[in-house]
């Protein structure tokens, strides 16, 4: 188990440099013991150029060698599910389901 600095250091914020918007935000923390990616979210006017990709990738080699795996918990149907999988995270233990 690792301490809190080190998944503080796991999550990011990329923001534009010439408008000082934030682009995109990765929050990761520990979950029941395990490194987790709680959230990635992208600008609108900022998706589709690969920075969810890159902040998940700064995430996991953060933690790399401290955590056997990382944990990312994603709503069934999320558009971005398939980068997930193309970055080798697979479907698990689903947790809970809503419906209304």
């Amino acid at each position: 188990m690792a301490d809190e600095n080190l998944l503080s250091g796991a999550s990011s914020v990329i923001k534009d440099v010439d408008s000082d918007k934030i682009a995109c935000v990765c929050l990761a923390t520990e979950y029941a013991g395990h490194a987790s990616i709680n959230f990635v979210v992208t600008h609108p006017d900022y998706q589709g150029q690969g920075l969810a990709k890159r902040a998940i990738q700064y995430a996991l080699n953060a933690v790399y060698g401290t955590y056997p795996w990382m944990i990312l918990a994603v709503t069934i149907g999320n558009p971005a599910e398939h980068l997930y999988r193309k970055m080798g995270f697979r479907a698990g233990v689903i947790i809970s389901t809503m419906s209304s």
